[in-house]
């Protein structure tokens, strides 16, 4: 667990959906707005097409970009499924060493590092990974987080 948790990082793990259909969105957008505008002049249409491409292959690249991501997190997550097993041998004590070195010292990094923590620990429980008690780190987060968060 501790090899698996330090090596991977937020884009391992989680897609953002969501900002790549408002991406995708706006330069659809573009698109329709330079095919409404309809010029005469062939140096405003031998530009207008240049654009055109120019927003249709940054449009192509981010839609491959998200379908690669994509795969590449189903893949880690299957082999994170694939492992739970092992994660935690032992009961309480394993949630306890795991908050205390993965979740404690990397959430305080950065904000990506907070989230990614958040997503770990989400993608393990929807994994249903044995003896990762939800009442457990639910208690020692909550006591220990805003301690650990002020010292910083």
């Amino acid at each position: 667990l501790y090899v698996t948790f330090w090596t991977l990082n937020l884009a391992d793990i989680y897609v953002p959906t969501e900002r790549y259909a408002a991406e995708a969105a706006k330069l659809r957008l573009q698109i329709e707005q330079l095919d409404e505008n309809k010029e005469t002049q062939s140096s405003e249409k031998a530009k207008k097409r240049k654009e055109k491409e120019r927003i249709t292959s940054t449009l192509d690249r981010l839609l491959k970009d998200q379908d690669e991501q994509t795969k590449s997190v189903q893949q880690i997550c299957k082999k994170i499924e694939a492992d739970k097993d092992k994660f935690f041998r032992t009961t309480n004590n394993g949630t306890l060493m795991f908050v205390q070195t993965c979740i404690l010292p990397r959430c305080v990094f950065s904000a990506p590092d907070a989230l990614y923590c958040s997503k770990f620990v989400e993608l393990l429980f929807k994994l249903n990974t044995p003896n990762l008690w939800i009442p457990v780190y639910s208690t020692i987060v909550c006591r220990h987080l805003p301690n650990f968060l002020f010292s910083c």
